[in-house]
């Protein structure tokens, strides 16, 4: 389970997180609101400059299967 687990969140790409987005209709400035980050953040993933760190890309792959719902406060 360790290695699929990281597998699945080593290829979370800029692509993935686009899309995950474009699901939701949510602007980067939304979807960092949300996830308590900065838009900076969000921005950097979606280019492919950084990663994100494990809490925020469970948190993406979460909402990638369950939906955004999960986001809304």
């Amino acid at each position: 389970m360790g290695f699929k687990y990281y597998h699945s969140i080593a290829v979370m790409t800029g692509e993935r997180i686009r899309a995950l987005r474009a699901r939701g209709k949510l602007p980067q400035s939304q979807l960092a609101r949300r996830m308590y980050i900065s838009s900076n953040s969000v921005q950097k993933w979606a280019r492919g400059n950084t990663q994100p760190k494990v809490a925020a890309l469970t948190m993406l792959e979460l909402n990638e299967k369950k939906g955004l719902a999960v986001l809304e406060s």
